[in-house]
């Protein structure tokens, strides 16, 4: 598996860039799971690389959350449980919800005009979904939203977030349930997006968001065979009403966690 990641190695690309590309792509794909040792040794023989490019690779990949060193142990790939899903929604709530209300107050007609269209498919699309084709809308989306923001900041941030979030799905956080609620987050957004109106949008990212966390929760619930609920964590994106909140929305401004995709798959 690892010497199909890397095969083509050599090329015009830089190594390291390449090599981080691969990883990265196998992370969030599934391919390596959660919790896999990314073990120097192996790794530099598997692939024929120097520990050099590999360890700069590495560096990278922690950096945007995909891996994580463990004391005594070296890097692993990053767990991907309830207190990171948890800690993915929170942070997409805050994020998704400042670059959304930018996009409503300042964006472009052209922008405008081309969240509308992507609007206008969304608003034809009926169960049963289809997963690749209904995500690669999903990354349009937020796409248009994050060129017409203007905020690379929060965008650069983002798209570790996403990343995450396709290493959630892979790890068994979907279906369609889930991609409901993606389609109905998303039209709510576009919606408020349409009336100019950044308040009715921010509540609207922070609805979908905490919706989103409550289905991941219950999934990873299903998956690891318990049956309990876990409302209060769900709760922690919604709590708290606004006073400005459009038609009585429960929306609540997260602090960003200490730590910190692909835009082409987002939801």
């Amino acid at each position: 598996m690892l010497t199909k990641i890397v095969s083509d190695v050599a090329s015009a690309t830089p190594l390291r860039a390449r090599l981080t590309e691969r990883l990265r792509e196998a992370i969030a794909s599934g391919e390596l799971p959660p919790g896999t040792p990314l073990r120097e040794r192996h790794l530099c023989q598997a692939l024929g690389i120097s520990r050099t490019s590999l360890r700069e690779a590495l560096r990278a990949l922690e950096s945007e959350g995909l891996a994580v060193s463990v004391p005594h142990k070296g890097a692993i790939v990053a767990p991907c449980g309830k207190k990171e899903a948890d800690d993915i929604y929170a942070t997409r709530a805050v994020l998704e919800g400042l670059v959304a209300a930018q996009f409503a107050d300042k964006a472009s007609k052209k922008s405008r005009a081309e969240l509308r269209h992507i609007a206008d498919e969304l608003a034809e699309i009926e169960p049963p979904l289809d997963g690749p084709g209904f995500f690669e809308i999903a990354g349009r989306f937020s796409a248009t939203i994050m060129e017409g923001a203007g905020n690379r900041l929060a965008a650069s941030a983002l798209s570790s977030i996403y990343l995450r979030q396709r290493q959630l799905r892979a790890a068994g956080v979907g279906g369609e349930r889930y991609m409901e609620e993606c389609l109905r987050g998303m039209r709510e957004i576009a919606s408020a997006i349409d009336r100019h109106d950044a308040i009715a949008t921010e509540a609207a990212c922070h609805r979908h968001c905490a919706n989103l966390l409550k289905i991941a929760l219950s999934c990873l619930d299903e998956k690891s065979g318990s049956r309990t609920a876990t409302p209060h964590k769900a709760r922690r994106l919604s709590s708290g009403a606004r006073d400005d909140a459009p038609d009585g929305a429960d929306v609540r401004r997260e602090k960003l966690p200490a730590g910190h995709s692909d835009i082409d798959e987002v939801a």
